[in-house]
């Protein structure tokens, strides 16, 4: 009730910055300090991932809006920050498809390639093994030709790895919207 609320006070950038970013944040911080329970944040993120999930899908788009593909790689199975990306670009006039978390390069190459998108966003939460991250950036590098926006709370870790590919470290949803308008507006499929 209370998102639906602030739905209709906020605007959807405002809303994700200042309403649902900060209790992600904080449903983290409360679980990891040990103040609530692991069935309780599971609930709590269910329910924000349900609410982001269902604004998604209310977006109206114009038939020649740019396509973005949103998703994890394989192994981070965490898809919240990845749908609000998806949100984020649907209110910026992109048709976002969220195609879920933990894929591997070759899968997300295939979407990509078998549907003309312009553009990839990846989302990194945790780094669980370097290697492979950096590994399946690599591929998907390698097999799209397409800019490719990486963010999320571990991306930092990745910057040379992401700069090495040609990809861009998106810090924010902010910086994500001005990238997405600068794509929009020049038109550009590639940096």
């Amino acid at each position: 009730q209370t998102l639906d609320r602030a739905l209709m006070i906020l605007d959807q950038p405002a809303l994700v910055e200042a309403v649902i970013i900060p209790l992600i944040q904080k449903i983290n911080d409360e679980w990891r300090d040990g103040r609530l329970r692991m069935v309780h944040e599971q609930l709590a993120t269910t329910t924000v991932r349900t609410f982001v999930a269902n604004l998604n899908s209310k977006t109206y788009l114009t038939p020649t809006a740019p396509e973005i593909i949103v998703t994890t790689l394989a192994g981070q199975h965490h898809a919240l920050g990845a749908l609000l990306a998806a949100l984020t670009a649907s209110s910026e006039g992109w048709k976002a498809t969220f195609l879920g978390p933990n894929l591997p390069a070759d899968e997300i190459a295939i979407a990509v390639n078998r549907t003309g998108v312009r553009t990839l966003a990846l989302s990194i939460v945790h780094s669980l093994n370097d290697a492979q991250i950096k590994s399946e950036l690599k591929l998907i590098s390698e097999l799209v030709d397409v800019p490719i926006l990486i963010g999320g709370l571990a991306a930092p870790t990745y910057q040379e790895c992401i700069q090495s590919i040609g990809a861009r470290l998106i810090p924010d949803y902010s910086s994500f919207r001005t990238e997405l308008r600068l794509l929009q507006s020049n038109n550009r499929t590639t940096f």
